[in-house]
């Protein structure tokens, strides 16, 4: 019953509190609000000419007199100074939406009401139009036909507008089919208003449906489905984030973890992987972190001098190491090979992840357990250095010009 209601109030405009809703039919309302005031302006300055050029009145009946104090050339320099002025807004506030819902729904109806004294004063005192009430149905069949206005709104305001219209041609000269067909023009302009309103509230909603949809498969292709971490899909999208920034790039790899693949079971890799990506993550921030693949993590992070990402890279590994599977600590260990540089371009950051990479695997010769580190070579020059292996503790990794515990190390000879 509440659905009922929800939809009852939305079809008639009650409830659009939805901002998507709001900004779409705001930025409609404002499209066909620029269209109809240009034609206004275009026709309003032709419909003088008619005059001019000679041509026999299109209405029929009697024609009175207009006041002195409005002449009906008045009245279209009038209506022209208005639409210019609405055109202008609505192209300045089209740019800017969301603008203000309540400011364009107010405009519309002030325009309307603006076109519809036009279009009355018009059929009625213009010469070469006598009686017809054309020229009144056409500007209502442009504001209730094309803008999307809430049909609560919509009904009283065109109410309003059909009852005192109908009364003023009855003063003058009363017409009893006249006054049905104004009626039956009225339900139908309506309808039409109330149809247009609920077209443009399913294409929003549909247009909102897709865009979430979207989203969703957009953020599904960009993640890792076992650890939550951005995967390949998304380092692809991200190189040009990385250009003109100095980066620490970092490779990983979990120390004889086929060891644990072949002895506990993928299940139990799965929450090692698992646990040294939600480790990378705590430290460096999901953003800077990447499943690569297997279980090779890639880390890419700026705003780090060598001693802060030395630390960042010492906290992670002591965080693993006490990580538990199963209720176990198994003092897990990984190795990895970091690269820093300056990045220009996404072709650097290329060769960074593939220098960072041919680290980790001399790591890997090295020991395990252990960070070998470098800057970025330049094209036929390398800038690492061999560090022997110290014997580091169970939680102590090693770098090529510092230990991770801030322990000074002589490289040796390249």
């Amino acid at each position: 019953m509440n659905n009922i209601w929800s939809i009852i109030q939305e079809t008639a405009g009650i409830r659009a509190d939805q901002d998507y809703v709001k900004a779409y039919l705001e930025h409609h309302n404002l499209a066909y609000l620029m269209v109809i005031s240009m034609f206004s302006i275009v026709s309003q300055t032709l419909m003088p000419l008619i005059g001019l050029l000679g041509f026999p009145a299109a209405g029929a009946g009697a024609v009175l007199r207009a006041p002195s104090f409005l002449p009906v050339h008045y009245v279209y320099m009038i209506e022209i100074a208005c639409s210019t002025v609405c055109f202008f807004f609505a192209m300045h506030a089209h740019r800017k939406t969301p603008f203000n819902y309540k400011i364009t729904n107010a405009v519309c109806l002030l325009y309307g009401f603006a076109m519809t004294c036009y279009g009355a004063y018009i059929s009625v005192y213009d010469p070469h139009l006598g009686l017809t009430v054309m020229p009144f149905l056409i500007n209502e069949m442009w504001i209730f036909g094309l803008l999307a206005l809430p049909p609560v709104l919509s009904l009283f305001v065109s109410a309003f507008y059909f009852i005192s219209y109908a009364h003023i041609l009855n003063m003058i000269q009363y017409s009893f089919g006249r006054t049905i067909c104004l009626l039956l023009f009225w339900v139908s302009i309506y309808v039409i208003s109330v149809v247009r309103y609920r077209v443009s509230l399913n294409v929003v909603h549909e247009k909102h449906r897709s865009e979430a949809v979207y989203e969703k498969l957009e953020v599904i292709s960009r993640t890792d489905a076992l650890t939550g971490l951005k995967n390949r899909t998304a380092l692809n999208s991200d190189f040009r984030s990385f250009s003109s920034a100095h980066l620490y790039v970092m490779m990983t790899d979990i120390d004889n973890f086929k060891e644990y693949n072949d002895s506990l079971g993928h299940a139990f890799g799965d929450e090692i992987l698992g646990n040294l990506g939600r480790c990378l993550c705590s430290v460096f921030g999901h953003d800077d972190v990447y499943r690569y693949g297997g279980d090779e993590f890639l880390v890419i992070a700026d705003n780090y001098n060598d001693e802060t990402f030395l630390k960042a890279v010492n906290r992670v590994r002591s965080k693993f190491n006490n990580c538990t599977v199963g209720g176990s600590c198994i003092h897990a260990t990984f190795s990895a090979g970091s690269v820093e540089g300056a990045c220009h371009s996404g072709q650097d950051c290329l060769e960074m992840i593939r220098q960072a990479d041919i680290r980790l695997y001399k790591a890997k010769d090295g020991g395990k357990n252990r960070l070998f580190e470098g800057t970025n070579p330049s094209p036929g020059r390398s800038e690492d250095q061999h560090v022997p292996d110290t014997g580091p503790g169970p939680g102590t990794c090693q770098r090529n010009e510092k230990d991770v515990n801030i322990t000074k190390s002589a490289p040796a000879g390249q």
